[in-house]
């Protein structure tokens, strides 16, 4: 004959039974929370805009240098001149002052790509403490007109040096042509566009 199984074992099975479920669900949503799924699988990075344009130069080296960019519609996106039709600067890095980042860079974005001329420009606003010459990157990225949310692509990178104070240099000149840069069109065909300055004393800008 089998033995009788109480009614209080029962309860008891089915509660420890219930709390193991409970448990399991909710380990399984913190799982899922702490390692989401990328939005991404090709391992491309969104950027804000259709043309994205950083400058990089040391963080060890304190200097304050300018991106400038001169988009077809001849408008000059600067540290003055921080929006335009075309561009927004995003950041105005003046070196190690006030920078909590510990990295030296100035970067822009477009929210379009008209078709034309692109020219880009670095100037060394101030040394401050820091040294000439300064080696500075760029790189230029693109995202395809058509695509609202799709990935970006570099369509150039370039290593200049700069050894002068308040001395525009021509870091690339571009032609854009259906939303996309041409390959060969790219120079360093010097123009300045930098709009004249009244120069002060540093804190003025």
């Amino acid at each position: 004959m089998r033995p009788s199984i109480s009614s209080a074992n029962v309860v008891f099975r089915d509660i420890v039974f219930n709390c193991l479920l409970v448990f399991l669900l909710i380990t399984a949503i913190l799982i899922a929370h702490v390692h989401p799924k990328p939005e991404e699988e090709t391992g491309a990075i969104d950027q804000p805009g259709q043309m994205y344009v950083e400058l990089v130069w040391p963080s060890t080296n304190n200097v304050d240098v300018d991106l400038m960019i001169k988009d077809p519609n001849d408008e000059v996106t600067f540290f003055r001149n921080s929006a335009t039709r075309a561009f927004n600067l995003v950041r105005d890095d003046r070196g190690l002052l006030n920078d909590t980042t510990g990295v030296n860079f100035e970067h822009a974005f477009s929210r379009a790509v008209p078709d034309g001329w692109y020219v880009i420009n670095a100037y060394v606003y101030a040394l401050n403490d820091g040294q000439l010459p300064v080696e500075v990157n760029l790189i230029v990225n693109m995202k395809d007109f058509k695509t609202v949310n799709g990935p970006s692509e570099q369509a150039l990178s370039q290593k200049v040096v700069l050894d002068a104070v308040q001395v525009e240099k021509t870091l690339a000149r571009f032609l854009v042509v259906e939303g996309k840069v041409d390959p060969t069109s790219i120079s360093n065909y010097q123009e300045n566009i930098m709009p004249k300055l009244e120069f002060t004393v540093r804190g003025g800008r």
